[in-house]
């Protein structure tokens, strides 16, 4: 389904359920603020009589305001992205894919990251994923979320080890797995290297159509496999959308065996509610528009086999 017209059939329940949101956003800063007063005051004031500091009381008075004040909307806030996940996060989910599931904890396997020839494995490697969406269109099935893949390296500095966190990977996978193998494996990226890539893989010339001027293609062949060549379109769509709502212009693709990897570098967190803005519900749309393009995929290549 065309994401306008998918949007425009949730567009009033997905209102409904932000207005309620932000509303209870506004009062958790009015109570805040209050209850923070509150007790800044109080404790200003038992300060005062037992000290008869000023300095050391408006401190301490202040102090326990603000930190009154930041509590709660940090509890707001657990409440409030709670609340998406469990309302909205499903409306979007059923939307695109009406046998979908989403879990806040579901993602892709580790494994898949490296068998896609996209990453090259270190040593104690660890990965996170959240807000996953699992499903099949046809017979395909697929896993979307975000993940944060690490590792840890040692270094020697002044005689001593240290031991370093390594951001391997943040962003958006798509991870689709077919009925059937490619006859050859391959890899469409907007970066100008891979570093899991095997020498295998060889360049292809590129064609003077949009695709071929967004992607660098590599294969373990002269040709790209069929799959591949029939959904440039789709991939093309997909980068545009994401570039349109996140703002990011790298995407790599990876073929091989039966199994298609999306991956999309982006450090900030997606599908889940503000504390700090107003809830706008053209921020849940463009959370929208990427899911709705993951299964606008998703379908393409179901179609393709």
């Amino acid at each position: 389904m065309e994401t306008e017209e998918a949007w425009s059939s949730i567009e009033s329940s997905v209102d409904n359920i932000l207005q309620s949101m932000e509303a209870y956003r506004r009062n958790a800063y009015k109570y805040g603020f209050g209850l923070g007063l509150l007790l800044g005051c109080i404790a200003a004031l038992v300060l005062y009589i037992v000290s008869q500091n000023v300095a050391l009381t408006l401190t301490i008075g202040i102090a326990v305001w603000l930190i009154t004040f930041i509590l709660t909307l940090a509890l707001a806030f657990v409440k409030l992205d709670k609340r998406y996940k469990k309302e909205i996060m499903p409306i979007l989910t059923a939307t695109v894919c009406p046998n979908a599931t989403y879990d806040a904890k579901l993602g892709v396997d580790i494994s898949s990251f490296f068998a896609s020839g996209i990453f090259k494995q270190h040593a104690n490697e660890v990965l996170a994923n959240e807000d996953g969406i699992r499903g099949n269109v046809g017979d395909v099935s697929f896993v979307f979320c975000e993940s944060h893949l690490a590792y840890s390296e040692e270094s020697i500095v002044n005689g001593k080890k240290k031991k370093n966190n390594v951001r391997h990977f943040d962003g958006m996978v798509l991870d689709l797995t077919l009925p059937q193998s490619t006859s050859d494996n391959a890899i469409l990226t907007t970066l100008s290297t891979i570093e899991g890539m095997a020498l295998a893989y060889t360049k292809l010339r590129p064609d003077n159509t949009a695709f071929g001027k967004l992607f660098s293609t590599y294969s373990t062949s002269d040709t790209l496999p069929a799959i591949a060549e029939q959904a440039k379109q789709n991939i093309v769509d997909l980068y545009n959308t994401i570039k349109q709502n996140m703002g990011e212009s790298d995407m790599t693709v990876s073929f091989w065996n039966n199994k298609i990897l999306i991956v999309v570098p982006n450090f900030k967190n997606r599908f889940e509610a503000k504390i700090l803005s107003s809830l706008k519900i053209k921020r849940v749309y463009e959370d929208f528009a990427i899911i709705n393009e993951m299964g606008k995929i998703a379908t393409a290549f179901s179609k393709y086999l």
